[in-house]
């Protein structure tokens, strides 16, 4: 399963490369500058805060090695990360579902053909990277719990510290880590302390002196981050949506869009009581409790990363919670409920047929998995036939790109304002500034700009640049730069123009 996961993502992004979003520029301009000796740059020259290095800092080794551009293999790296998924995946589930392998099957190939992770696995993203030590740390910690000693504590605290290196939400394991420690140390107080202290230590380490650089270097812990724009509600229906979408086939419902997450709340609600009370019922209590202890540590997990993802929506710009930030609890969320369904299916089939109960649950188990294998095949389809994001056939036959990498262009002298940064970079090598941003004080609809008039462009004569798709939702709109600055048509292509811009 680990070798048919890489070859989907290798089949998926050979054609076109991997998937590219702004996100997947930074970390590009970031390895190619840590390559070239310059550090923890941006692909503009300023220094990276918002993002944690260890993504960056890998395809810069790897590249530096081979001596190729990161970009050239970023595929090749997260298509053998998603098969080293589906391994530690499969390895874990197998773990906990040792008397239903059959169940461990299921789960490996939900894993296999999840959406959520093939989708994060085709993009330049550090989401592979991150899940991958996730997964480690998981398997590590249930080691350092059945056996307590240093040696365990020492490679789960390694996988912490090298996934938190990755995302900053790695917070969330390195507490959850603190949490195992403690509960696997209760009966030993002045050792537990003891393993905590050293679990902190390396766990927290390398994290710790990177918020210190990012502090010394721009004042603020994580990066300049705006505000948030979506209150508490959208971000939990957003998050039950999208976790709706991983398990309802979309071929009964339809795609549960995030509007229709507060009616998920209430069925996985219900569901998650009747669950409960059926599986103590049926289990029997010291039968449940033994499971509920095995499986604990990793229920917690799932349910503090969820809900440290919605809370800190509601306080820095994120992107709407989707696919792409919920995928690191895809695999020990699908393991707990195959848990809980395999541990109700040995006590009814004490009743009935055991027999009977496994075949009508694997029938039931084929069915459902035509949902993810459909929808993660169709994605696989349609990046082999058009890729995706920047890589894309749409953005590498742009009109706008396409001019800007004739010479004449390219050699002009004057300064180049954009409201596509990333895509000046990466398709047409263009070194380039970020078009005026919404003054803070600005209105949704009538921004003051009374702060830029006769003072922008600043050079007092520039390029601009001006993608129709793809703009940030913080700049200015078209109009309002005309409003602010003389501006003049040079050329019009099918998807932007290029334009001279002078001060007022």
């Amino acid at each position: 399963m680990a070798l048919a996961g890489s070859f989907l993502v290798l089949l998926s992004t050979n054609r076109h490369g991997a998937m590219l979003s702004p996100d997947s520029v930074g970390y590009l301009g970031m390895a190619r500058n840590m390559a070239a000796g310059a550090g923890f740059l941006s692909y503009n020259g300023t220094p990276v805060t918002v993002q944690p290095p260890l993504y960056p800092a890998l395809l810069a080794l790897v590249g530096k090695m081979g001596g190729v551009d990161p970009f050239s293999f970023a595929h090749l790296l997260n298509a053998a990360l998603f098969g080293l998924i589906v391994y530690l995946g499969g390895l874990l589930t197998l773990r906990h579902l040792s008397s239903f392998p059959a169940f461990a099957l299921t789960g490996t190939l939900a894993t296999t053909f999840s959406y959520p992770l093939l989708q994060v696995s085709v993009c330049a993203w550090s989401e592979p990277l991150f899940i991958f030590f996730m997964l480690l740390g998981f398997l590590f910690a249930q080691s350092y719990m059945e056996k307590r000693d240093a040696a365990s504590l020492l490679l789960f605290a390694v996988s912490v510290a090298l996934a938190s290196l990755t995302r900053y939400i790695g917070i969330t394991l390195m507490v959850w880590g603190m949490f195992v420690v403690l509960v696997s140390n209760r009966d030993r107080p002045s050792k537990g302390a003891a393993h905590l202290l050293l679990y902190v230590l390396v766990a927290a380490g390398p994290l710790g002196w990177w918020l210190f650089r990012n502090y010394s270097t721009s004042g603020t812990v994580f990066g300049p981050r705006p505000s948030a724009v979506y209150t508490l509600s959208q971000c939990l229906n957003a998050a039950f949506g999208t976790l709706a979408n991983w398990y309802v086939p979309s071929g009964i419902t339809g795609p549960l869009p995030p509007s229709y997450g507060h009616y998920a709340v209430y069925v996985i609600g219900a569901a998650a009581c009747i669950g409960a009370g059926l599986f103590l019922r049926r289990a029997g209590w010291r039968n449940a409790v033994a499971k509920a202890r095995t499986i604990s540590p990793m229920a917690s997990f799932v349910a503090g990363y969820a809900a440290f993802l919605v809370l800190t929506s509601t306080m820095a710009t994120y992107d709407r919670i989707n696919d792409r930030l919920l995928s690191p609890i895809y695999v020990p969320l699908t393991l707990l409920l195959l848990v809980m369904v395999g541990t109700l299916a040995h006590s009814i089939g004490k009743r009935f047929s055991r027999k009977s109960v496994n075949s009508f649950l694997l029938a039931a188990f084929a069915v459902w998995l035509t949902h993810p294998v459909t929808l993660t095949l169709a994605r696989a389809t349609e990046l082999v036939c058009k890729g995706g994001g920047y890589s894309g056939k749409a953005w590498r036959e742009s009109g706008t790109v396409q001019y800007l990498l004739q010479p004449e262009t390219a050699e002009t002298e004057r300064a180049v304002y954009t409201n596509n940064m990333e895509a000046a970079y990466i398709l047409a090598h263009l070194p380039t500034r970020m078009s005026p941003a919404r003054p803070m004080d600005a209105d949704q609809d009538h921004p003051n700009l009374s702060k830029l008039k006769g003072r922008w462009p600043y050079e007092g004569s520039a390029r601009l640049v001006w993608f129709d798709e793809g703009s940030r939702t913080n700049l200015l709109a078209f109009r309002d730069l005309q409003a602010v600055a003389k501006v003049e048509l040079v050329a019009r292509l099918n998807d932007g123009g290029v334009y001279s811009v002078s001060r007022k």
